[in-house]
């Protein structure tokens, strides 16, 4: 209600399954999700609002509290951006929508084609932003085509399945976090277990075992992090893992290998 169709929608959260879930209810309705990157300036942050349409964002008051945002969350108000907070959303919630909800629930190929009549598959799905080499901010549309097309390249190279658990630490702002890490194995109907920082080496490690995880996504730095800090049967479960955005230097790949047994699979970076 507080948006329209084919509206470009900010999305300012971290790895949770609240995140995941507005993303996806967005994208039901036939709104674009635009992944606003929070690690980046307020100024840097405004640009690429203006570059996309953003006039709306939704995150949470204890996410922007917790993560020292308020600098950017004033930023964005005093330019006329609306936030909206997850918070409130769930206390304006009444009880025949959550009822209408789950009974739709059980029939959601009907809903979809209720609520969404113009579903075309060229159509974008998510925003991405990158500085690239210029410094400038730009916007990057992938559409639901491009989407499913990451899907199916990933799944002709490599063997997963639905007994299969993904660990995704990297951030959904990120072309890896969101394509590899959350749209791929859930469009594939694999479980994913969202982490909000792949900084917490020790953690991490911890919550791969906790969680049974078969398949870890991380960068050079991260995975090298991981392989420093983690007991060699934290990760017991994992049959793969896959590093991007940077090159995957030599002693991150030996020191899984000694440390875990673990061949690492170098995908783009």
């Amino acid at each position: 209600r507080q948006t329209e169709e084919d509206e470009y929608v900010g999305l300012m959260m971290s790895n949770t399954k609240t995140m995941v879930e507005i993303f996806f209810a967005l994208s039901a309705v036939n709104r674009v999700p635009c992944m606003i990157n929070y690690t980046d300036t307020p100024e840097n942050i405004l640009a690429c609002a203006k570059n996309a349409g953003i006039k709306k964002i939704y995150t949470s008051k204890a996410f922007i509290t917790e993560s020292g945002l308020e600098n950017i969350e004033s930023k964005l108000s005093e330019n006329g951006i609306k936030l909206f907070y997850t918070e409130d959303l769930k206390d304006g919630l009444k009880f025949t929508e959550k009822l209408f909800a789950y009974l739709m629930s059980f029939f959601p190929r009907s809903y979809y084609k209720i609520i969404n009549k113009n579903i075309d598959i060229s159509k974008p799905a998510v925003v991405l932003f990158t500085t690239g080499d210029t410094g400038k901010s730009k916007s990057v549309v992938l559409s639901h085509k491009n989407v499913q097309a990451i899907r199916a390249q990933l799944s002709s190279v490599m063997d997963f399945g639905i007994q299969d658990s993904f660990f995704n630490a990297m951030p959904a702002f990120h072309s890896f976090g969101i394509t590899a890490g959350m749209l791929f194995p859930l469009l594939r109907g694999i479980k994913v277990f969202m982490y909000h920082s792949p900084l917490h080496y020790r953690t991490v490690s911890e919550l791969v075992y906790d969680t049974n995880s078969t398949v870890i996504l991380g960068t050079d730095t991260f995975l090298y992090g991981y392989a420093q800090t983690a007991h060699p049967y934290d990760f017991y479960s994992v049959r793969f893992v896959i590093a991007g955005v940077e090159k995957l230097r030599e002693e991150t790949v030996k020191a899984w290998e000694e440390n875990f047994g673990i061949r690492i699979f170098e995908a783009y970076g």
